[in-house]
């Protein structure tokens, strides 16, 4: 195994395969990364831009390029001393194409099917009026008009003679009953008595419940084979079952009784809001979750994985929305198990003080919680007062973070997750209908019960299990949540009577016993993640928009700055607990780059020059937009703002973009489920004319270069603490030159990595602090990470496992700087506030340790031993790190 020291995550696409990643593989052994970083590799639905959307994790996918295409990838890495991670998505699979095999089985053949205890499905919902039925939400209108419309239709099938099909695009199998009933009317039209045979041969498969599943699988697959084959020997029996088709899908009735008999029941997608039929991802009904914590299921899902890590391919995994899982801690127990010496990150999203679980054999996490804590760091606490007081005039927003953070998880609770509410409340009543003392609440009660403990809960979820034996376990910190989360929901809702809140509290807790009081606890744990994930991440970051450089994931906008010693405590910890841990600032989920947050982060530098230019803006909006009530929403014209001077220059598609995603993630005027056109027509005009109206453009280029130069000192700052803190640096595609990205897809456009290598051979003659003087081709950043990768090759055990020493700064204000060695051999030194700071740059002084050094950016030499300006160590590049010469 190649040990991870620095990472490069790479976007799998069409467009750009396996094959492409391969022509960039000299690139990034150039630039210096130990590993690629692969976005998922598994076959996912077809046309996929990310990957997370998988159809068979047996598989490599074909489109990528295949077993052919990674062997090919993986050899050349290796031939330049680089490996492979990979970023696997084991919680949920796509149902929206008939390549999910295991999938198609279950509609096939119900909850009898050989795979249907892989999938996370409630086969005895209480709205089914047929036992063992699927809800499939997949129809854009109710079933009746979809029927009559020809939304539905029988169609013949190359593979399983026929199938029905839903918009012309999704393909659903024929249960084996009703499928045999069509084979033996056609045979009975033409008299054949093979085909009458298979048809007889499928109706007994249907009512055959002696056999294992994957022996009606087999006779099933015979079966239709034969027909199929019977067809195309027969043009009588090939026509006979055309034209059944035909008069099926003339006779409303005669499909509606076919549909009818199938183990699924087709239905209109907002259903599935109120009643869903299986535990989904997120809100989102095409990826339907598996049963990970089942060991047979981690062993099918994992298999291809693990071979490409036992034939020594594959040195790492970053594990996908690890608190999607029934039990995270097993799970992670049982993949270290199977791959016990390769580097193991998850993607958890850590809530301000919250740690990763010690308990959880991984080397940590995908990095949100390090950009989370450097955000922060950039930005001046003097500006927050002046700045939150110029947004509240302007938007007329009092509201904190955490007041708009609870209301829109009760509105999502209330929305796209109130089936899951649902199911959970009714699992609540028959825990509480069993026993004499609980019997007595109503529905109504312990559903706002639940609704409010899931609000108050101060992180994603708690991570009880159950073990092998039966015994229940809960860590004193998941005990510490719950009893926090219950006391703020017993505050919230004084109407209710206190003994709902120590019921749910001893269910949760798992002090009281029984099966159905433990599903109710895991299954608990398993909404609170999606309930935060939906209501912060997809709708208050769009709503609280005082400064968006704090509205990202795993971020804290209720945080305004962090300081010095935050950033030594973090550092610390992590060198002692976690030292092999990702470090991110942009990824392929941040609703900004790194770039974009770095720039905005000077707002709260210049809070003055600010309102002067919202103001400005305000006044001249009207007359670029006539016809349009300009601005029509101050808040998403704030929000406008920020976004454009953060991203400029921005061009108008990308803008119409990003304006239609925040509008409708905010979910106040127009939404997803319930698009407003008109309203969303007129903030569209006023967003464009931000970006065609000569003076709009001219106040907008303004903001945008008084921005620049200190937003690129302070992405200049973000990369030296990516690459120097204890973890492993990882580079978003793109983000080694300047990358003005927004939200995604935004954020997985291609990237021309070919210009990147010529722009780094480019520089190679030349120092970072040379590059610095002509910054706009992005030179300086490219070069600077180039110098800091080559750096941590020289010094691997000041890196690799080496000590993390905060160095304090003197002066007036010792704050505007954050200084650190690691090792004995670099010393860091990262001032803070380019703006308002610099003066306190010249009289902030850090002792540097005795010796002489050599400053990495100009290659001057620097003599050690006592206490040295921060304003000379970076008068010539905006950060200053240090090698022992």
């Amino acid at each position: 195994m190649r040990p991870v020291t620095a990472t490069y995550r790479l976007q799998l696409r069409p467009g750009f395969d396996l094959g492409d990643a391969c022509l960039a593989v000299d690139y990034l052994a150039d630039l210096g990364v130990s590993h690629l970083y692969l976005s998922p590799v598994l076959t996912a639905t077809a046309g996929s831009l990310h990957g997370y959307d998988g159809v068979d994790p047996e598989q490599l996918s074909p489109e990528l390029g295949g077993d052919d295409g990674f062997a090919a990838l993986a050899a050349r890495a290796h031939e330049r001393g680089l490996g492979i991670v990979l970023d696997i998505v084991p919680h949920h699979l796509s149902t929206a194409s008939r390549a999910n095999r295991w999938w198609w089985d279950v509609l096939t053949f119900g909850r009898s099917a050989r795979y249907a205890p892989f999938f996370d499905v409630d086969w005895h919902a209480p709205e089914e009026r047929r036992r063992d039925t699927l809800l499939l939400p997949v129809l854009g209108t109710h079933y009746g008009r979809a029927l009559e419309d020809g939304t539905i239709t029988l169609v013949r099938d190359p593979d399983e003679l026929a199938v029905l099909t839903v918009h012309g695009s999704l393909e659903l199998p024929l249960a084996p009953a009703s499928l045999g009933a069509l084979v033996a009317r056609a045979a009975a039209t033409v008299g054949d008595a093979s085909l009458a045979f298979v048809g007889r041969a499928l109706v007994r498969l249907g009512d055959d419940a002696a056999t294992s599943p994957e022996e009606r699988w087999a006779d099933a697959r015979t079966a239709v084979r034969t027909a199929v084959d019977a067809c195309a020997r027969s043009d009588a029996a090939d026509r006979a079952v055309t034209e059944l088709v035909a008069t099926v899908n003339a006779d409303v009735d005669q499909l509606d009784a076919l549909v009818d008999e199938q183990h699924y029941r087709l239905a209109r997608w907002t259903v599935a809001l109120d009643e869903p039929g299986y535990r989904r991802f997120f809100d989102v009904n095409t990826l339907v979750a598996l049963r990970t914590e089942d060991p047979d299921v981690f062993g099918a899902t994992h298999a291809k994985v693990l071979a490409l890590v036992r034939a020594d391919l594959v040195d790492g995994l970053r594990v996908d929305h690890v608190d999607g899982m029934a039990e995270p801690s097993v799970y992670t127990t049982r993949l270290r198990e199977a791959a016990p010496d390769r580097w193991l990150v998850v993607e958890k999203i850590l809530a301000r003080d919250e740690q990763l679980r010690s308990s959880w054999p991984v080397d940590g996490t995908t990095g949100y919680d390090f950009a989370a804590l450097t955000t922060p760091l950039l930005i001046d606490p003097r500006g927050e007062l002046e700045l939150t007081e110029t947004y509240q005039r302007v938007t007329g927003d009092l509201l904190g973070w955490e007041d708009h953070a609870s209301q829109a998880k009760r509105d999502v609770l209330d929305t796209i997750l109130a089936g899951d509410v649902a199911r959970l409340a009714e699992l609540f009543v028959r825990v509480c209908q069993r026993r004499r003392n609980w019997r007595d609440f109503t529905r109504r009660e312990l559903h706002r019960a639940l609704v409010a403990v899931i609000v108050a809960m101060p992180c994603y979820r708690t991570y009880g299990y159950v073990d092998g034996d039966g015994g229940r376990h809960l860590d004193d910190e998941d005990r510490r949540v719950l009893r926090a989360a219950v006391d703020t929901a017993r505050r919230d809702e004084p109407g209710l009577d206190v003994a709902v809140f120590d019921i749910l509290h001893a269910v949760l807790g798992f002090v009281a016993g029984g099966a159905e009081e433990t599903q109710l606890a895991l299954r608990f744990q398993q909404l609170t993640g999606p309930a935060r994930a939906k209501g912060e991440e997809d709708t208050a970051l769009y709503r609280a928009n005082r400064l968006l450089a704090l509205n990202d994931v795993g971020h804290d906008p209720g945080r305004f700055s962090a300081g010095p010693d935050d950033f030594h405590e973090w550092c610390l910890r992590i060198a002692s607990d976690r030292p092999a841990t990702l470090l991110a600032t942009s990824t392929h989920d941040t609703k900004r780059s790194e770039d974009v947050r770095a720039r905005l982060a000077v707002l709260s530098e210049m809070p003055a020059r600010w309102e002067r230019f919202v103001d400005e803006l305000l006044d001249a909006w009207p007359a670029a937009t006539p016809g349009v009530s300009a601005p029509i929403d101050p808040a998403l014209a704030w929000f406008a703002a920020q976004t454009v001077v953060g991203a400029w220059p921005i061009d108008p598609p990308r803008l119409q973009g990003v304006l239609e995603k925040s509008m409708r993630e905010a979910k106040v005027a127009t939404s997803w489920l319930q698009p407003d056109d008109g309203y969303e027509a007129a903030v569209q005009a006023w967003g464009q004319a931000l970006l065609t109206d000569e003076g709009m453009r001219r106040l907008v280029a303004a903001m945008a270069d008084d921005l620049r130069p200190p937003g690129q000192a302070n992405s200049l700052v973000l990369t030296a603490l990516r690459c120097t803190a204890p973890g492993v640096p990882d580079t978003y595609q793109g983000s080694e030159r300047w990358d003005l990205s927004l939200v995604d897809p935004d954020n997985r456009r291609p990237v021309d990595l070919a210009a990147n290598r010529t722009l780094l051979a480019a520089s190679a003659p030349h120092t970072a602090a040379a590059c610095w003087a002509t910054p706009d081709d992005g030179a300086p950043k490219l070069r600077w990470l180039a110098d800091l990768l080559a750096l941590r090759r020289r010094r691997p055990r000041s890196f690799v496992g080496g000590t993390y020493e905060p160095l304090p700064t003197a002066g007036p204000e010792p704050a505007a700087a954050v200084a650190f060695a690691r090792g004995d051999d670099v010393v860091v030194v990262a001032p803070r506030w380019f703006v308002s700071g610099r003066a306190a740059h010249v009289t902030t002084t850090v002792r540097v340790p005795r010796g002489a050094w050599r400053d990495l950016a100009t290659g001057a030499l620097v003599d050690g031993g006592g206490p040295r300006s921060v304003g000379d160590l970076t008068s010539a590049f905006p950060v200053a790190v240090l090698e022992r010469a």
